[in-house]
């Protein structure tokens, strides 16, 4: 039989064997919306201690950003290591497109965590669910050729949220067509940490755009399953083009065990896929704006002259998972004390393949097949030689070939069959199957779960928890020991709770509890470990940690505290033995190689580190305290957003292993000095006369979050410390959970420093705190805003109206005081004043904002009402007309019309028709408001406005009511 009838290549792009990838580093001039005013007041919640910034540019300047390139024969890839190391661009050479969302300006806009985010490229986020605290900011970076051709820019940064060290690599090969970005994420803390890592790439948008996600179903943000690709109303969610209904989307595809998914554009016959071991990356999501005006919008607001976007995102996790999905099989895990996580994924363009069925890191494939023939494709990702056989069901050779292609150059074949093919091999490799790869695993809760048991309770904590919640964490932990005193996942979280709010007794009480039941329960034995040290009781800590090392799960953790603690006692054979015990359980502990090399000294060991990761800094913080670093170079090898955090974070460790004049050294060498490193080396020197010098060091951005803080700032306190000593004290325990210590300690105090006074504002609710904070500091608008606040919502609106007044004439700028003058304009009855606001303001929103419009909608409504009330019924149409406007001055883009309740506006037009004689039109209207709400409200309302007696009509305003406008929230 002739196995072989047609042969078609194409050759897109030769790379030689001795190609070589290379770099350059440049200065690169974007149009830039910048951001800026950092909150000065400590917030602790969710994202502290990094500050939220609340300013944003409506016009751009030119402003210069390191640009790292990396390039070879195919791909030409640009990276932003100045914001949050972002992949702006990755160029296909060979069929000279763009892979990614390639943004012309950098347009910060208030969408991650702290507030500015911009649009495009491969971005990575670490830490809690959201775009990461550091996803605008400098973070470390190098570049570097590497022995096998390929270059690789390394971007990484110390996480504050968890206390853990990041490291990415974005490889270049010399030899293949992608790029590979290698994750290194270590969790240095010695805690139990919130886990949370997803990838998100952008792609431009096109009509005719397929989206490539293998899938049986699609999990929703609530962990909530539905069908996908073709969802309960028969639309094919794959196509872009059919995703013209309802809000913004965002599921996460699941049910198949394929480990890639991308795009593919019809009309370019090319697309970009992203590949990854499905353990690797477990979750993928796809999130699109609305294509009503509701998502059009943020065209505007992101960019300047690009199209729409939509996001492919891989995660750790099957789901980004809201508060809700706890109730689902989706839920939270966190990363173990001293762990390290470590994965890849390639990015990889292909073209001229009519498609995607298969994809490994050999080559796309595609493949059509009828009762006769098979028709294949293949985009080769490396260089493919060898033999190329085609197989039925049961493994019979159907067709073959000997193939040799350069990477990039399209093959098209078309082979007789006799069977149906079911596997593509070259030399035994498998390209592509036949095989769905559906995979079958519980997608609801059981029936008989109920979370509101004690054990529903103890699942809720641990799920708040791994979400960064620490206070409802608690709250969840307690009931549950409520209805079961004796449950074993309670009491453990307990615990942990416990120990991460220094209530060491509680902690180590809690623990043993769950050791009566379990004595060799791993968890408990760790955290009670952990609290014995801390509370002395040296031999108990030994104990508990030596049981959690017979465990897997914390084998690496225990023997790094074990190793710590014989240093500790002076024991360096036993230390030396059970910090490499604790890199036999994880060969990647940097904390064990930290401590590993307090006790032998080897620069073997640090050099050990950096391969690991190149940009961990604390091999070079050893040779500055060697003497063989200066300071100066060690300082500047530090290039994230806080520097200072790098230095307090080994200080911590030094501190932890007894080696408090490493620590010393180390602080005084850093040149930025605040008050916070300032009482930490009063502390380490045990000076009490240092103390009201350090307390004159700086105060803004400083917000205390490390557990070990926590002894220097009640040592200072002890000393007869300040209202700065007892305000950083209080801050840190309002942070760990102790919101009553924080306000015995902030009470009684006399400052002169206005963010101590909002601070203590929000965690007293004073307004005479806010006040104060306001006549010490008149130009911040925050103290205005969060004052007037909460006179609005004391029902005081004409104070509310006295502050912002004259801020906002001044400042027309700052919508967010805008916000509150419309509100408290609506709350007087000041409908005009509010109308003409509301023409002039300009708002930049945040994701999931819309209370502005919801002000917009009642203003136009009043208006209209007061006008029917006074015979104005042309004025009143005009009114209503207007209602029913979207204006984008207010941020906030029309959604599709059934997405629009328009009662009040169907309802004041039937009203006003009813007035004016004209009934048949009355009736339209008011039945479109029956039909929208059958509850019989608008219908006794609509008879009220409309009876004429002797004294005229009922007035129509107060049957309106108002409307709530306080419902804006942040997805995430």
């Amino acid at each position: 039989m002739k196995r072989l009838i047609t042969l078609c290549t194409v050759l897109l792009c030769c790379i030689g064997a001795a190609a070589q990838a290379s770099f350059i580093v440049k200065d690169t001039l974007y149009q830039t919306y910048p951001f800026s005013d950092p909150d000065p007041v400590p917030a602790p919640g969710k994202i502290y201690p990094y500050p939220r910034y609340g300013t944003f540019s409506f016009i751009p300047s030119p402003q210069t950003w390191k640009m790292v390139v990396l390039e070879n024969d195919c791909l030409r890839v640009r990276i932003l290591p100045e914001i949050g190391g972002k992949v702006w661009s990755v160029y296909d050479k060979v069929n000279g497109r763009e892979l990614f969302y390639d943004n012309d300006v950098v347009k910060f806009r208030e969408i991650s965590l702290r507030g500015p985010w911009t649009s495009g490229g491969i971005e990575f986020n670490y830490g809690v669910i959201g775009h990461a605290p550091t996803c605008s900011h400098p973070v470390d970076w190098k570049v570097v050729r590497k022995e096998d051709g390929s270059v690789s820019c390394y971007i990484g940064v110390q996480e504050l949220l968890t206390r853990s060290r990041w490291m990415v690599e974005i490889n270049l090969p010399s030899d293949a067509v992608w790029l590979r970005t290698r994750s290194f994420w270590h969790n240095g803390s010695g805690a139990f940490q919130p886990y949370y890592s997803w990838t998100n790439s952008a792609v431009a948008v096109s009509d005719d755009m397929q989206i490539v996600f293998p899938a049986a179903y699609t999990i929703g943000h609530d962990g909530k399953v539905s069908p996908y690709p073709v969802d309960e109303a028969g639309r094919d969610l794959s196509q872009y083009a059919r995703q013209g209904f309802g809000g913004s989307k965002s599921f996460h595809p699941g049910g198949s065990h394929k480990g890639w998914f991308g795009f593919y554009r019809t009309a370019e016959d090319a697309g970009m896929l992203h590949y990854a071991l499905r353990d690797e990356k477990l979750g993928r999501k796809y999130f699109s704006w609305a294509q009503s005006d509701q998502g059009d919008i943020w065209v505007d607001l992101l960019t300047d002259n690009r199209p729409q976007y939509v996001e492919l995102q891989s995660g750790r996790l099957f789901n980004q998972n809201m508060d809700i999905s706890v109730c689902t099989p989706f839920k939270q895990f966190l990363f173990t004390p001293y762990g390290t996580d470590e994965w890849n994924e390639y990015w990889i363009p292909f073209a001229q393949t009519g498609g995607v069925d298969e994809v490994t890191l050999q080559a796309v494939v595609r493949l059509e097949q009828d009762g006769e023939s098979a028709r294949i494709r293949l985009y080769p990702l490396q260089t493919l030689d060898g033999r190329l056989t085609l197989e039925d069901g049961g493994g019979r050779i159907l067709a073959s070939r000997t193939v040799s292609l350069r990477p990039a150059q399209v093959a098209a074949f078309t082979f007789p069959v006799d069977a149906p093919a079911a596997i593509l091999r070259l030399d035994g490799r498998r390209l592509w199957s036949a095989d769905r790869e559906e995979i079958s695993r519980p997608t609801q809760t059981t029936p008989d779960f109920d979370l509101s048991s004690a054990q529903g309770q103890a699942v809720y904590a641990r799920y708040l928890a791994g979400m960064r919640n620490y206070a409802e964490a608690e709250k969840k932990a307690d009931r549950a020991l409520e209805l079961d005193p004796s449950l074993v996942p309670a009491l453990s979280l307990k615990a942990m709770l416990c120990l991460r709010g220094i209530r060491y007794e509680e902690a180590l009480s809690y623990a043993d509890q769950v050791l009566a039941i379990d004595a060799y329960d791993p968890e408990a034995n760790y955290i009670g470990g952990q609290a014995a040290f801390q509370l002395g009781r040296i031999y108990d800590a030994m104990d508990r940690f030596e049981v959690a090392s017979v465990t897997d799960g914390l084998r690496s953790a225990a023997g790094t505290c074990l190793a710590r603690i014989h240093f500790l006692r002076g024991d360096r054979d036993l230390a030396e033995e059970y910090a490499r015990k604790s890199l036999v359980g994880n060969l990647h502990n940097m904390t064990a190689f930290q401590v590993l090399y307090q006790i032998t000294a080897d620069p073997a060991l640090l050099e050990e580190m950096e391969r690991r990761d190149p940009l961990f800094h604390f091999p070079d913080a050893e040779r500055m305290l060697s003497g063989a670093l200066s300071p100066e170079a060690f300082y500047a090898s530090i290039q994230e957003e806080m520097k200072v955090q790098d230095y307090l974070e080994y200080a911590a460790f030094y501190v932890g292993m007894g080696l408090d004049d490493k620590a010393l050294r180390l602080l005084e060498a850093c040149p930025e000095r605040n008050a916070l490193t300032a009482l930490w080396i009063a502390w380490l020197k045990r000076d009490p006369v240092l103390v009201p010098a350090a307390e004159r060091e700086g105060l803004d951005g400083v917000f205390p979050f490390r557990e070990e803080s926590a002894a220097p700032l009640a040592w200072a306190v002890s000393q007869g410390g300040g209202w700065q000593s007892r305000y950083l004290l209080a801050v840190l325990k309002d942070f760990l959970g102790d919101g009553d210590a924080a306000r015995a300690l902030i009470q009684g105090n006399e400052a002169d420093y206005a963010p101590y006074y909002a601070y203590r504002s929000r965690l007293t609710g004073s307004r005479e705190d806010m006040r104060k904070a306001l006549s010490l500091d008149p130009g911040q608008w925050r103290y205005i805003r969060d004052l007037a606040r909460a006179c609005y919502r004391d029902g005081d609106s004409r104070e509310a109206l006295a502050l912002v007044r004259p801020y906002y004439k001044a400042h027309p700028d700052n919508f967010h005081i805008g916000d509150i003058y419309v509100k408290a304009l609506i709350a007087e009855g000041r409908y005009e004043e509010a109308d003409k606001v509301l023409r002039d303001i300009r708002i930049l929103p945040f994701e999931g904002q819309g209370g502005s419009h919801v002000m917009y909608r009642d203003v136009k409504l009043h208006l209209a009402a007061a006008s029917i009330d006074r015979g104005r019924y042309a004025r009143a149409a005009a009114r209503i007309a207007e209602s029913r406007e979207w204006p984008r001055n207010l941020g906030v883009g029309k959604p599709y019309d059934a997405l629009v309740d328009s009662r009040a506006e169907d309802w004041l037009s039937a009203v006003l028709c009813a007035r004016t004689g004209r009934d048949a039109e009355a009736a339209e209207w008011l039945a479109k408001v029956v039909e929208a709400d059958p509850s019989g409200n608008w219908q006794q309302a609509f008879e009220k406005a409309t009876v004429r007696t002797r004294t005229g009509y009922a007035p129509v305003t107060p049957l309106l009511g108002n409307l709530d406008a306080s419902f804006d929230r942040k997805l995430f």
